[in-house]
């Protein structure tokens, strides 16, 4: 069986020195063919960096000898392999990053010889920087110099970096301490003082936060559920359970609510607040601005209450819920707010969230009772959507971006599925369906692109990125009736299945087989987007940014 390889590229972090070590940090996963990882394996990879384009001029090759770990996971350094001699550079030292656009190519042989497989070719979308400013014969000491020198600099970069909470679902950052460990029922975990924990796993029963106690909640797998300092966790197994997360100092800018409401008790966010609600136990939410509607959650995503809305519930018990509390401007200073119809690949700091969220308005709107029409200025970000029946289709100026559902329970407190990423609809655009929507606006400062494709046998129809522009693709859309939709960028598949397409079907597990796109994918400037030749229409939904 031919095994595959499920590949990342990892965060690399530098800091201004005199020597660059030569070298592009890389991660990846190793799976077979059912999505399997290969745990504890000797394997090959075979690394080749490519100029001008997938199919270009080897500049460097290079082969490595690894093992993954009990996930599956590889690490490698790019640049410190051993020489096949293939390329035209004799050292990983001598490319020119900055002549030309690069490319890797990875090459893989899971029994640790040298029957290599092809296992894909990236664009390097970042170029390694410190690389190209070495081969540019950059000073790095004076560089050094001319920043630490800099007012402006410290103040605006250097503090912003590490700790400071940029997304919704991590309002303290990310600088932090890992911390993994274990409970009974006489030995809680506390937080400690003047600390924050992230809980992201947990293992064998339900979690019992101090704030609620004897009450419990159950760990979602798309959100942190977060502790106060001091709080203790408890479980509710007669055994071990065991907690995963991490530690961070904390913000006195965030707050984390849990608490409880019934019908006569609402919870109300306080003026000049805003409230992020994480997670929810019994009935669904009844937020103010649609009562006596109700929502319910996006996968990965936090419902979000503007200062002075209320919360009911459509329990005739008691429901629970959790999330944190900020200032309504905590996100303002996290990018967007640009006048331009465009954004930079340089200004741009969450690929999802590429205008920022600075002066967000959150939109709930009952789509059933009338469309919605984007504000002139504004764009759009659809978070949730909760819709009537299966046949139900979410459109943006009549292009189906989502069909299904949506956040409807499969009843054992699931979500049946949803869209991961945002769908953005731009100035102007008008979104129908028959359910209920929820997002924000923000003033526009990028473009969004909502495109219906087509095969041979339907007209043919394929996008071609503008000259001097990088589309971002955030969804994709095709519900086939009757085969897999596809995805191709100049012919390379890029995405093969059921996409944004969820239905509650007995005995479908997991739900009708479908998905969505887990993180941004990238598209240079004139690249051909297509789909085949059998089948419905297939929508894309993304931006587009400049080089």
């Amino acid at each position: 069986m031919k095994k595959l390889l499920t590949i990342f590229l990892s965060i690399i972090s530098f800091t201004i020195m005199a020597q660059v070590p030569q070298g592009v940090g890389y991660q990846g996963v190793a799976t077979d063919a059912n999505g399997i990882e290969l745990v504890n394996q000797s394997i090959s990879i075979r690394a080749s960096v490519l100029s001008g384009s997938a199919t270009g001029t080897i500049e460097w090759e290079e082969t490595h000898s690894t093992s993954t770990d009990t996930f599956g996971l590889f690490t490698l350094t790019i640049g410190q392999g051993t020489n096949t001699t293939n390329g035209l550079q004799t050292s990983f030292a001598d490319i020119s990053w900055g002549t030309n656009t690069h490319f890797l190519k990875i090459e893989m042989d899971v029994t640790g010889g040298s029957n290599y497989s092809f296992m894909g070719t990236n664009q390097m979308m970042s170029v390694p920087y410190a690389l190209y400013a070495e081969s540019a014969n950059i000073n790095y000491d004076s560089i050094s110099n001319l920043l630490s020198n800099d007012s402006t600099f410290i103040t605006t970069v250097g503090g912003g970096m590490g700790g400071s909470g940029c997304h919704f679902l991590f309002p303290d950052g990310f600088a932090g301490n890992a911390i993994t460990g274990s409970i009974d029922n006489t030995n809680p975990y506390i937080v400690p003082a003047g600390k924050r924990f992230y809980l992201l796993s947990w293992r064998n029963g339900d979690f019992i936060p101090s704030s609620i106690q004897p009450n419990h909640m159950g760990l979602s797998s798309d959100k942190p559920y977060i502790f106060e300092s001091g709080e203790s966790i408890s479980t509710t197994s007669t055994g071990v359970s065991f907690y995963h997360g991490y530690l961070v100092d904390e913000n006195p800018d965030v707050q984390a609510i849990t608490g409880s409401i019934d019908n006569t008790n609402p919870y109300i966010v306080p003026v000049g607040k805003r409230f992020y609600l994480l997670m929810w136990r019994n009935g669904d939410f009844i937020p103010s601005s649609i009562q006596p509607n109700h929502m319910g959650f996006s996968s990965g995503k936090p419902y979000i209450f503007e200062s002075g809305e209320s919360i009911s519930t459509t329990s005739t018990g008691v429901s629970f819920y959790h999330g944190y509390l900020v200032d309504e401007n905590y996100f303002a200073d996290c990018g967007g707010g640009g006048s331009s119809t465009t954004t930079s690949s340089n200004s741009v700091g969450d690929f999802s969230y590429p205008d920022g969220k600075d002066n967000i308005t959150p939109v709930i709107h009952d789509l059933g009772s009338s469309t919605y029409i984007v504000p002139t200025g504004k764009n759009l970000y659809i978070t949730s959507y909760q819709g009537i029946n299966s046949s139900d289709e979410l459109q943006i100026s009549l292009n189906t971006v989502f069909k299904g559902r949506g956040q409807y329970s499969n009843g054992q407190g699931a979500p049946v599925g949803l869209f991961e990423l945002p769908l953005i609809a731009s100035s102007a655009e008008i979104v129908s369906a028959p359910g209920k929507m929820n997002g924000f606006l923000v003033n526009e400062s990028i473009t969004p692109i909502t495109f219906s494709l087509s095969g041979n046998y339907v007209n043919n129809i394929t996008y071609t990125v503008p000259a001097g522009k990088i589309l971002v693709l955030l969804n994709f859309y095709s519900a086939m009736n009757g085969g897999y939709g596809n995805l191709q960028a100049d012919g390379m598949f890029q995405l093969y299945g059921i996409f944004n397409y969820f239905d509650n079907i007995s005995g479908c597990s997991p739900a009708c087989e479908t998905t969505s796109i887990k993180n941004p994918m990238f598209f240079d400037e004139n690249t051909i987007i297509s789909t085949e030749g059998w089948g419905d229409f297939q929508v894309i939904n993304g931006y587009l940014m400049d080089k």
